[in-house]
């Protein structure tokens, strides 16, 4: 949600002039509903299998409460077979703490994203991760945003990872993330004026 967020606010000033450079996490810019592998009961980019998916989405149903079978379902459509159970535990829990509503609302968004058109304003360094067994979203996506933003620097492909890759796999998650901040975030020198106030401020703490 994140990802999509950033790539429709491209074109807004307040978000370009702030981001020195962003992180794409399993995400895709348009037709995820044609191109899921979550319910493949129809060919891949067929309008079948974006009817069925955007049907699956848009489903207010409560997903609760956890049992084994819930959390075996959520596993499924977001994790590899292969997660750490307590990363699918918080997963499980993350979902279940989800308003149906509100998980149907966010599903319709996601059954008529169309952002590619948003992707050329995107232009400051972009790094892409995502994971090789994704349902929800699968690689091909992270390949297109790859092939098609100004500026991607670097795709990081995870095996074995599905959608939930900063629990499946928090520590490359988070060595990317750190790369992009040193590398393109820069601290600067307080001057004689702030470091004034900053005497002020610990003089009155």
């Amino acid at each position: 949600m994140g990802g999509m967020t950033l790539m429709a606010a491209a074109d807004r000033p307040a978000f370009r002039n702030r981001a020195a450079a962003i992180a794409l996490i399993s995400t895709g810019a348009t037709r995820l509903p044609h191109t899921s592998t979550v319910l493949p009961l129809f060919p891949t980019d067929s309008r079948p299998r974006a009817a069925l998916h955007r049907l699956a989405l848009t489903a207010p149903l409560p997903l609760g409460p956890k049992t084994p079978l819930t959390k075996a379902a959520i596993r499924y459509i977001t994790m590899a077979p292969g997660s750490d159970p307590a990363m699918t535990d918080v997963c499980a829990r993350i979902v279940h703490n989800c308003h149906p509503t509100a998980r149907a609302n966010w599903g319709r968004v996601l059954g008529t994203l169309e952002l590619a058109h948003r992707l050329p304003h995107l232009d400051m360094p972009a790094t892409l991760i995502h994971g090789t067994k994704d349902r929800l979203i699968p690689i091909p996506h992270a390949h297109h945003l790859h092939d098609t933003l100004p500026d991607a620097r670097e795709l990081i492909e995870i095996p074995d990872a599905a959608h939930m890759t900063p629990l499946e796999a928090p520590r490359t998650v988070a060595d990317a993330l750190t790369r992009l901040a040193r590398t393109h975030l820069t601290t600067t020198t307080p001057t004689t004026g702030d470091k004034k106030n900053d005497k002020k401020a610990e003089a009155h703490a």
